[in-house]
């Protein structure tokens, strides 16, 4: 019998929702438990190395950083695969695995921006990845075809908060890089993520902004 799988997570993490895409596309069975980072419960802080989520516990053993969580289960549970059997595209798509962890660094970095100089620079630095993604996409509708893999599940985690901020304070970040525009329309419209994306997400992004006295509330926005 497979170990018990279990997921920790917060409900506002791309890190988790990551995780738990991969979940819903390979159709493992699992149980996932939700924290506040703000008050880590004990076992938490002793199981997770980093302090962070996600945390993943195969049995009584916890592993932790998203992309090898996700080496882990696309490993374990071969069915449904969602890497290339090719090993120079499986390496190729991890290589745009660990680049869209770039993209989330300077999304959060426009979010924690405090002032109009900060963010400007986290815009241009986002801006500039984009263009490098646009140069190298050949999707059809996905990152190398018609077939969803891991390299497309971290690019859909990865670009939810920045579309949500796109379009809610209108910055215009796809506008010059329109075939990346369609690939990421593409993949934060795909179902596994729009069941691991909370209900109330709206309300958890305005409060994070609201805690980070974000830049972002000083313009013209929708929420």
């Amino acid at each position: 019998m497979p170990d018990k799988i279990k997921l920790i997570a917060s409900k506002f993490s791309p890190y988790c929702h990551r995780i738990e895409m991969v979940l819903l596309e390979k159709n493992i069975p699992h149980e996932k438990q939700e924290i506040t980072l703000a008050d880590k419960p004990d076992w938490f802080v002793k199981d997770a190395p980093l302090g962070k989520v996600p945390l993943l516990y195969v049995g009584d053993k916890p592993l932790f950083e998203s992309i090898a969580i996700c080496e882990y289960l696309e490993d374990a549970f071969p069915e449904n695969p969602l890497h290339s059997t090719d090993l120079v595209v499986k390496g190729w798509h991890r290589g745009w695995m660990e680049f869209s962890n770039g993209i989330m660094s300077t999304t959060f970095g426009m979010m924690f921006a405090q002032n109009q100089e900060e963010f400007d620079l986290k815009k241009a630095e986002t801006i500039s990845r984009l263009a490098i993604l646009d140069k190298h996409l050949k999707f059809n509708p996905y990152f190398d075809g018609e077939k969803f893999s891991l390299v497309d599940v971290c690019m859909a985690s990865m670009f939810k908060p920045l579309t949500y901020i796109d379009n809610k304070f209108t910055l215009e970040i796809f506008d010059l890089h329109k075939n990346a525009a369609t690939y990421v329309e593409s993949v934060v419209s795909r179902g596994s993520l729009n069941k691991a994306i909370p209900a109330d997400y709206e309300e958890i992004f305005k409060s994070f902004l609201e805690r980070k006295k974000s830049h972002l509330l000083t313009m013209s926005f929708s929420l």
